[in-house]
């Protein structure tokens, strides 16, 4: 059997059993009864690849044909079985008609294709007109339709469709389509409206397709296990189609501007997509991209910059899948926002990040490791750097953190490198505070003491399921001490004789030595065991005096006063500015 295109031996068998059959040509009408016709290709080749074909079509009851004069119309009829290596669709015929070179058909339509399992009806109305064949063919699916208009050339070497619809996305199309596989990034629900034309001439398709979607929302799994879900999408995309692949470009506009172009091979089933992105941050941003952000950060200005590129999609049929990937790099410059509730600003921050599948690997480009110009916390706070590599493998995150130096109460605190486990919240942290302010530090604490001289001393952190622990801390003053000067209002007569001697002496203490312990619980509870010694000229001609002092301090509660006496200070600046 030679076929246009075809190489290769075709082997067929047809056998029809209408034990049945009948004529009734006065009433114009001819009745099949049941029976079974069955058609087999083996081992055919078509346009270089090669199948199985089977057709079987099955008469499950009579079906009737009437003709009067010049129409042909045939009733329910025969249900047709077409069967592949990967495919199987079975078709039933509801209604045929023939008048006058027109002609239409309407049939049902269920099966699989590729492992997509469509269920539709389509009706298909045409007829000729000179050397065309001009027509209409709408498929329905429940209550969705695509109606699709066409001209063919008679010979068949032309044929032009063109299509204008809207359609409701159902939820998980892209697996169902096998174009990404169970557990990806899917579609959860949306409407896309789609026009334009395709047209085919020989074994050559092309056309331009443009699609507006509105209200696109995507199911992101790693999103869904934080309780989290991106917001809906809306943009337009324009697509050019050839033979071999499409290419398209588009603009996002919620829930922010972004262009992108891609390309997609229809042999390989890839897609690739690059998307610039260049955004002023004019209003919290991660609560605009997610839906169910309450996490402690959140960005309010700045300047955005990047670059998305994505890969993805099957390989071709019968190699292993091509899992593809994401790379995404980019910068924030001014940032602007809060942690924790409290504010910062300055912040620039420079990234690399990629992924395949449900692993990724994202950390910070020097020089643009994480900074930070102020953050107050209830005192201001410079991060000068803090490198970063956040990293998955589908089933443990880490975060690592590289050497960072912080700049606060007139000194300089180091970060040792360390490790925290994000699925559990654990890992242990080592802070080392260098030549701190004592002024600053009993600033904290109101203008009712003050002091001067210096404070060195590390901090092991411990954090256990997110809870965050001090154990066996330690600050020691810097040779050669400094002083404390406690406001004499302090210093009231208590009836007391050995707490009224200690205050009276910190008046005006010049202390030779101080250092202690520094404990810090989950609950906030700050504890230091300190030993002070040192003179009070006015005291006792100058005798030395050893303190030993417990000073415990709710630290939550301290950051949440000292914002309250900023914000308080700050409203009072104003309305004197005014």
């Amino acid at each position: 059997l030679a076929l246009p295109g075809a190489s290769g031996t075709a082997q067929f068998e047809l056998a029809l059993r209408l034990p049945q059959s009948r004529l009734e040509p006065l009433a114009g009408v001819a009745v099949l009864g049941h029976g079974t016709a069955t058609l087999t290709f083996d081992a055919m080749t078509l346009a270089g690849e090669s199948a199985v074909v089977a057709l079987r079509c099955t008469l499950q009851r009579p079906w009737q044909i009437d003709y009067q004069e010049g129409r042909w119309q045939a009733g329910s009829g025969p249900q047709c079985a077409l069967r592949g290596a990967q495919d199987e669709l079975i078709i039933a015929l509801r209604d045929a008609t023939v008048e006058r070179g027109a002609f239409a058909l309407m049939a049902d339509i269920s099966g699989r294709v590729r492992d997509f399992t469509p269920q539709l009806t389509a009706t298909f109305q045409a007829q000729r007109e000179a050397e065309n064949v001009v027509g209409a063919l709408r498929l329905a699916q429940d209550a969705r339709s695509w109606p699709i208009d066409f001209v063919a050339a008679a010979d068949g070497e032309r044929l032009r469709l063109s299509f204008d619809h809207v359609l409701n996305l159902p939820a998980r199309a892209l697996e169902r389509s096998r174009l990404i596989e169970a557990g990806e990034v899917d579609l959860r629900a949306g409407s896309a409206r789609y026009r334009g034309t395709l047209t085919r001439a020989g074994e050559r398709w092309a056309g331009d397709v443009a699609v507006a979607f509105e209200a696109l929302q995507l199911d992101v799994p790693a999103l869904a296990e934080q309780k989290l879900a991106l917001r809906p999408l809306t943009g337009e995309v324009a697509l050019t189609l050839d033979e071999r692949q499409g290419s398209f470009s588009g603009s996002l506009t919620a829930p922010i501007a972004t262009p992108f172009t891609g390309t997609a091979d229809w042999d390989s089933g890839r897609v690739n997509l690059a998307a610039p992105l260049s955004l002023s941050i004019d209003r919290p941003l991660l609560a605009r991209l997610l839906r169910g952000w309450e996490h402690p950060v959140e960005l309010t200005g700045g300047t955005l910059t990047g670059r998305l590129d994505y890969r993805g999609g099957p390989t071709d049929a019968g190699a292993e899948r091509d899992a593809g990937g994401w790379i995404l790099n980019g910068a924030l410059t001014g940032g602007a926002g809060q942690l924790a509730g409290d504010p910062f600003t300055g912040l620039t921050l420079a990234w690399q990040a990629s992924g395949s599948g449900a692993a990724y690997e994202w950390s910070t480009t020097d020089p643009g490791a994480l900074t930070i110009a102020r953050y107050d916390p209830g005192f201001p706070v410079t991060l000068k750097t803090l490198p970063l590599r956040l990293h998955a493998d589908g089933e443990e995150t880490q975060l690592e953190l590289g050497a960072a130096q912080l700049e606060l109460l007139g000194g300089q605190v180091d970060l040792a490198p360390a490790r925290l486990s994000v699925d559990t919240l654990d890992g242990n942290l080592s802070l080392v505070f260098k030549n701190l302010a004592l002024a600053e530090v009993l600033a904290l604490h109101g203008d009712q003491i003050r002091g001067t001289g210096r404070l060195d001393g590390t901090l092991p952190l411990v954090l256990e399921a997110g809870a965050l622990s001090i154990r066996d801390g330690r600050v020691d003053a810097q040779p050669p001490g400094g002083t404390i000067s406690l406001d004499t209002a302090l210093a009231q007569p208590s009836g007391q004789p050995g707490l009224d001697f200690a205050l009276r002496a910190l008046t005006d203490f010049r202390f030779s030595s101080l250092g202690g312990a520094v404990t810090y619980a989950p609950s906030g509870d700050l504890a230091l065991a300190l030993s002070l010694r040192g003179v009070n000229p006015a005291i006792e001609r100058g005798r030395p005096i050893q303190y030993n002092l417990n000073v415990n301090n709710n630290v939550p509660m301290l950051l949440r006063s000292l914002q309250a006496d900023r914000v308080i200070t700050e409203q009072v600046e104003q309305r004197l500015n005014r």
